[in-house]
């Protein structure tokens, strides 16, 4: 029983796909292809064993994220130091959870998109990497990625939660990139790849933030 729920809220949200993504992105029907409506109904389900055995429980499209996922403690590459910090501080801005490795190439050729976007938009936007532990990277091996990427991008904001199990057992994926979309009032918009991270989409959602942040004034705001 619990499983055909499960398949049932997959259908549901499939059939609401193309709705939702011209509601959230403004992407004209003519460039959200068919591709793009696979990939995001493609993105595996979590079985009920999975469920059951792993401590955090998978947040969806539609979830606002609670105290825990702000508060957590992560470790993080800052640089090349090493750190320990949480997500708080960027409450109230538009955020991308980007799961990345360094055997990634696809993955590695979004980073300085996304870090220029948020060099431009750093009051409204964040950006925050992820290697996850199941990725196996070593530190000489992230090292290595960011060192490789400013020989293009000299200012890069060589920064990645690293070792994390949090984020991809409350995020569940098997294939990446992994993105996740978090919008300025906390609340989970899309899971998607790479083909729907684009300077487009994102201006999109930075309009949202914009206006939020307008009417919500008390929104927690970097300077």
């Amino acid at each position: 029983m619990k499983k055909l729920k499960l398949f049932i809220d997959r259908a549901l949200l499939c059939l609401n796909f193309r709705k939702f993504m011209d509601a959230t992105f403004d992407i004209k029907k003519s460039n959200l292809t068919y591709l793009s409506a696979v990939f995001f109904c493609a993105i595996p389900m979590v079985s009920e064993a999975q469920i059951l055995t792993e401590t955090t429980v998978p947040i969806q499209v539609g979830q606002k994220l609670g105290t825990d996922f702000w508060n957590r403690n992560h470790e993080i590459f800052d640089n090349g130091k090493l750190i320990v910090s949480n997500l708080s501080g960027d409450k109230g801005k538009f955020i991308i959870i980007d799961f990345w490795a360094s055997w990634c190439t696809t993955c590695i050729k979004k980073i300085p998109l996304l870090d220029s976007f948020q060099k431009a938009n750093s009051k409204l936007f964040k950006v925050v990497l992820v290697n996850p532990k199941r990725s196996r990277d070593s530190l000489t091996n992230i090292t290595r990625i960011f060192s490789n990427i400013r020989t293009e991008v000299p200012d890069i904001n060589a920064t990645s939660i690293i070792n994390d199990v949090y984020l991809a057992n409350a995020f569940p994926y098997h294939y990446i990139p992994h993105y996740i979309w978090i919008n300025a009032q906390g609340v989970v918009v899309a899971i998607t790849g790479y083909d729907l991270l684009t300077i487009a989409n994102l201006d999109a959602v930075l309009g949202r933030a914009q206006r939020y942040i307008a009417k919500h004034p008390s929104t927690p705001k970097k300077p």
